[in-house]
C-alpha cells in the first residue's frame, strides 16, 4: 500500500518531486565542444555554424531549435550526397542526440544555417547562439568565428576532415 501511495504521489506531483524523492534522474548535461562559425562576406545572406554535441546521459535528447541575435532565423540542416547530387534540407523535427553518443555538425553534414544575416560574421569575433533541446532545455553557446574556409575548430583535434556522424 505504501508503494502504491508513493507511486500515485509521484505521478500526481510530477517530475520535480520524483527527482527529489530519488526515483527519477534529471537528464545528464550535454557536452558542447568545437563550436565555430565560418566568417562571411559583408552582404552574405546566410552563415553556417558547427559544433559537436555529446550526450553522456542515459536518455536520448534532441536539438529542436537555435536562437540567433543576427539573422532572420536559424535552422538545423542536413546535407546529404545521393546519386552524385548534394542536397540540403532543414530538419523541422530537430536532430536526435542519442544517449551515450555524440553528433558532430560539420561542413558537408549536419549544420546550423543562419538565414537572413543582419550583420557580417567577422573572423576573430564570437557569436553567442542559444541551442534549444527537448530535454536539456536552452543552452547558450559561444561560437568562434573562423576563416571562411574553416573545416573544424582548432581545438577539436580534427585536421580538416569530417568527424562524427555528419553525412558526406
Amino acid at each position: 500500500m505504501k508503494s502504491l501511495l508513493l507511486s500515485l504521489t509521484l505521478l500526481l506531483a510530477g517530475p520535480a518531486f520524483a527527482q527529489e524523492a530519488g526515483h527519477a534522474h534529471a537528464p545528464a548535461a550535454l557536452e558542447i565542444s568545437g563550436a565555430f562559425i565560418r566568417a562571411t562576406l559583408p552582404k552574405a545572406p546566410v552563415g553556417g555554424a558547427y559544433l559537436t554535441i555529446a550526450n553522456p546521459g542515459a536518455q536520448d535528447d534532441r536539438l529542436l531549435a537555435v536562437k540567433s541575435p543576427v539573422g532572420d532565423s536559424a535552422e538545423i540542416h542536413e546535407m546529404a550526397h545521393a546519386e552524385g547530387v548534394m542536397s540540403m534540407r532543414p530538419l523541422p523535427e530537430g536532430l536526435p542526440i542519442p544517449a551515450g553518443d555524440s553528433v558532430s555538425l560539420t561542413p558537408g553534414g549536419y549544420h546550423i544555417m543562419i538565414n537572413g544575416l543582419t550583420a557580417p560574421l567577422v573572423k576573430g569575433e564570437t557569436l553567442d547562439l542559444t541551442l534549444v533541446f527537448e530535454k536539456a532545455g536552452e543552452i547558450p553557446v559561444s561560437f568562434e568565428i573562423l576563416a571562411m574556409n574553416a573545416r573544424s575548430h582548432p581545438d577539436s583535434g580534427a585536421h580538416g576532415g569530417q568527424e562524427g556522424k555528419g553525412h558526406d
